[in-house]
């Protein structure tokens, strides 16, 4: 026997650094063996992300999960797990005055524990002639009470006007209690 109600999500609310206003989803649950949330691909929506100084107004995205068909899986011989795939997610917004724009080939969150990975992305603040630029290879972060913190590799910046580039980045990062802080090594 199953059981399976077909609902649509919808969620104001706080995270470590940020907030989200409007996400909506539509939400698969299915009770048999086991419990799955969220089943295949899906359309996202928000109409307001703001992480650390980030805001961002309406975006629709669209997420897919990377363990077997469902978002969240609990129960059964597997236990509990999940997470979803962004394909070339783009978002834009501001940052402070300033435009904000940030890409990528892939963002991959998995949900138990939460993190993510960013896979060849690009973040672009400012517009016109010289904006700033930054892009690496991989960006991974873990989320816990305080904040958020992960490694990078391959990252290379442009900074506006600066006559300097720097490239072939490694290191951590993170950002706890409203404060930026990365440590590693970079050619300029």
């Amino acid at each position: 026997d199953e059981i399976r109600i077909d609902t649509r999500f919808t969620l104001d609310g706080d995270f470590p650094g940020g907030r989200v206003e409007g996400f909506t989803m539509p939400l698969s649950l299915r009770i048999a063996q086991d419990i799955r949330l969220g089943q295949g691909c899906m359309p996202v929506r928000f109409t307001r992300l703001a992480a650390a100084d980030a805001r961002f107004g309406p975006h629709l995205l669209r997420v897919c999960p990377t363990q077997g068909d469902s978002l969240l899986r609990a129960g059964g011989r597997r236990g509990m797990g999940g997470g979803f795939r962004l394909a070339t997610p783009m978002l834009r917004g501001q940052m402070g005055d300033q435009a904000l724009a940030i890409a990528a080939r892939a963002l991959t969150v998995p949900l138990v524990p939460l993190g993510f990975r960013w896979d060849d992305g690009a973040i672009t603040i400012g517009s016109g002639e010289d904006p700033h630029r930054f892009a690496f290879a991989s960006l991974n972060g873990a989320f816990d009470t305080t904040g958020v913190a992960g490694r990078f590799t391959a990252l290379s910046a442009k900074l506006g006007a600066v006559p300097l580039r720097a490239d072939e980045g490694v290191g951590t990062w993170s950002f706890r209690h409203r404060q930026w802080d990365a440590t590693g090594d970079l050619r300029v």
